[in-house]
């Protein structure tokens, strides 16, 4: 019988990215905050990002969650056409997100939305929420543990235009006006844009687009690459700051994703992660390779 990834090294690797993402951040997101302390001409505004580069080390060097919020855990998954799975693979998820839960330890955040019903677990009700993907020449399963928490997360705008007339100026201000309105979630920013599809298409692309990798790449098509520096600057522009208190850096990234859309009008997106993005990518081979991509913390968790 030929190779196959089993479910419980799916489990551990997915056990251990959710570890990492929880306390440790990629070294792209690192040093956009350093070049942001660097050009930062407000004082203010300077202390608040020291803070959070030494909050950052703290975490990392006493392997302790980032945030007291660790969020709510949920995982992209991308499946190789040669990649072969033997056991399930959300089943796998779960038992990672409940070890995790207890041993990290992550807060209890997952409750029913109706009951409040904690299980204490992060475990229920289609958490850990699960995104599959499919990369037909991979020889690999490619998992990114995402833990979102209840900030800015939850201030996903969504973006109404009109059906006739010149759309992207509108869609500039609308990407505007939707920091402006999240001003409070604890900037400076990585947003997330998608142009295209319907509502939920595009608010699923805005998502996935604030892990680009490496934070801060632009967009391969120079005509969207060109509309998100525009659109960065603009941010930075407003004055909002670190944690909303005044300054020049308001969003460390701006990453633009587009859709096909309708021919009425597009739909449009904007998602937002406060200054910690915590994400942790892994992937597994069918000879039980496992390559950590975003984080380097040691393995091994107790």
């Amino acid at each position: 019988m030929s190779k196959a990834i089993s479910e419980d090294l799916i489990a551990e690797v997915a056990y251990e990215l959710l570890s990492r993402a929880s306390v440790e951040v990629s070294e792209d997101l690192t040093s956009l905050l350093e070049k942001a302390y660097n050009r930062e001409r407000h004082e203010l505004a300077k202390v608040n990002l020291k803070t959070m580069l030494e909050a950052l080390k703290i975490a990392k060097e006493e392997r302790r969650p980032i945030c007291q919020d660790t969020g709510i855990p949920y995982f992209y998954v991308t499946i190789g056409g040669f990649a072969r799975i033997k056991g399930d693979i959300k089943n796998a998820l779960e038992k990672a997100t409940a070890k995790a839960t207890k041993t990290v330890p992550l807060r209890e955040n997952v409750v029913n939305p109706l009951t409040n019903e904690n299980p204490g677990t992060n475990v229920g009700w289609g958490i850990p929420y699960t995104y599959f993907d499919y990369e037909p020449e991979a020889d690999y399963l490619e998992l990114m543990a995402v833990p979102r928490g209840g900030g800015s997360a939850l201030v996903t705008q969504l973006i109404q235009l009109p059906t006739i007339g010149p759309r992207l100026q509108l869609i500039k201000k609308g990407i505007l006006n939707s920091v402006v309105a999240a001003r409070e979630r604890c900037p400076p920013f990585i947003i997330g844009v998608c142009v295209g599809g319907y509502f939920d298409i595009a608010v699923k692309e805005a998502e996935r687009a604030l892990f680009r990798n490496p934070l801060g790449a632009p967009n391969p098509n120079s005509n969207v690459a060109k509309i998100e520096r525009e659109l960065l600057e603009a941010v930075n522009k407003l004055g909002i700051g670190p944690m909303g208190l005044g300054g020049d850096t308001t969003a460390l990234a701006l990453h633009m994703e587009i859709r096909g859309s309708h021919t009425a009008r597009p739909a449009v997106a904007v998602a937002f992660s406060c200054w910690v993005l915590r994400r942790a990518t892994a992937r597994i081979y069918l000879n039980g390779k496992v390559e950590y991509l975003t984080t380097k913390g040691e393995k091994g968790w107790k």
